[in-house]
């Protein structure tokens, strides 16, 4: 466990700075929320995929403030989008080479077009692996072959949850990449295909209520199944700890 990490319901939450995330024993790297925590209830593979990050971000109003309940700690709230823009300003200073794996060939091409306008000094490749539940094994060799043969210092994985933190720990030490991030909707928000909620809304806690006027079909399931759920379990222990 990285060791500004508290255990918060059996998960490794990042307590740190993004700066952190440079140190070469820093190589994987997930995010957490109420959603994904509910969600790895059910689904051993995810529940070891996100335990056995390097590093676990508090992506997420409720994670940040549970850690301030159950331990007095505050914490800033550090989500895939900014993890993905730090890593790229990094990037752009250091003349790095930056894959992009997941989404589809569209935002891809969005993305291409922008990191070129904003990070001239970033070399950029991509794919977008097939959209199916599993992949064959011939789809997860390509997506490895493709990714090993740019042999990229980044590698940003958008598959969205829980899809993207399995496939990053099933096949990370086949990978040549010095960082592996898994980011979901940052692909979309980065090139402006999902608007992302203003700092204004996040620094209030309520990031998660401008998504869901604008996703409510998507967003439902996490707002008033999986936050209960969570709440419940973050209750439960605080009284237990009395």
């Amino acid at each position: 466990m990285n060791k500004n990490s508290i255990t918060l319901l059996g998960y490794p939450v990042f307590t740190g700075e993004f700066s952190e995330m440079l140190l070469a024993e820093n190589r994987v790297i997930n995010t957490i929320n109420p959603h994904s925590y509910v969600v790895a209830k059910n689904d051993k593979l995810f529940s070891n995929s996100l335990k056995c990050s390097d590093i676990l971000l508090p992506d997420g109003i409720g994670i940040v403030m549970a850690i301030n309940i159950l331990f007095k700690k505050r914490i800033k709230t550090l989500t895939g989008p900014d993890a993905m823009n730090f890593m790229l300003n990094y990037a752009q200073d250091s003349g790095c080479r930056v894959f992009f794996l997941g989404s589809t060939d569209f935002v891809l091409n969005l993305i291409e077009g922008k990191c070129a306008e904003l990070y001239p000094n970033i070399k950029i490749d991509s794919y977008s692996p097939p959209f199916i539940d599993e992949f064959s094994v011939e789809d997860n060799n390509l997506m490895i072959e493709r990714v090993n043969k740019f042999n990229p210092d980044i590698l940003f994985v958008g598959m969205t949850a829980p899809k993207q933190e399995k496939w990053v720990y099933t096949n990370h030490k086949l990978i040549n990449a010095r960082k592996v991030l898994a980011v979901g909707a940052a692909f979309d928000w980065f090139c402006g295909v999902q608007k992302i909620p203003s700092k204004v809304w996040v620094n209030m806690g309520l990031g998660w209520f401008v998504r869901f006027l604008g996703e409510p079909k998507r967003m439902f399931r996490r707002v008033f199944i999986s936050s209960p759920i969570y709440v419940v379990d973050v209750i439960t222990v605080f009284f237990t700890k009395k």
